[in-house]
């Protein structure tokens, strides 16, 4: 989800993002969102690009073999890539399921990393906000 997410909010729900996460530089490759794993915070990307994809089966026989034949330990299939202003993660907080992909920076990628715990305070104490993002996330 790109731009229209953040072009929803207020200045101050921008402000309470920005003060409520936490910022991390990611190196190429790091991944941040594991497939079959639960996810546990919103990102936004604030410079770098990201992609998500869905890893081929690497416990058979045939993805060992394709993997080492290849050198490729990322077996998997691009879905979407992520650039500056998307946001990514918010479904799946919101849902609580394993996340069906994984997210992976491309090259070094800055983003800012909403925890779910604060998140879920922070919607459910301020309705306005909750609103504002619900309709975003309709």
């Amino acid at each position: 989800m790109a731009e229209p997410f953040l072009e929803a909010f207020q200045d101050q729900d921008i402000d309470w993002l920005v003060k409520a996460g936490q910022q991390h530089t990611l190196e190429k490759d790091a991944v941040v969102i594991h497939q079959g794993a639960a996810v546990d915070a919103l990102y936004i990307i604030i410079n770098g690009q990201m992609i998500s994809a869905v890893a081929d089966d690497k416990e058979s026989a045939l993805g060992k073999a394709f993997s080492a034949i290849t050198n490729d330990t990322h077996l998997a299939h691009e879905l979407f890539s992520f650039q500056n202003g998307d946001v990514f993660g918010e479904i799946a907080v919101l849902n609580k399921p394993n996340s069906p992909m994984e997210v992976r920076a491309v090259g070094p990628t800055t983003v800012l990393m909403v925890p779910q715990s604060r998140l879920e305070t922070k919607l459910a104490e301020d309705l306005e906000f909750a609103s504002r993002f619900y309709w975003v996330m309709a």
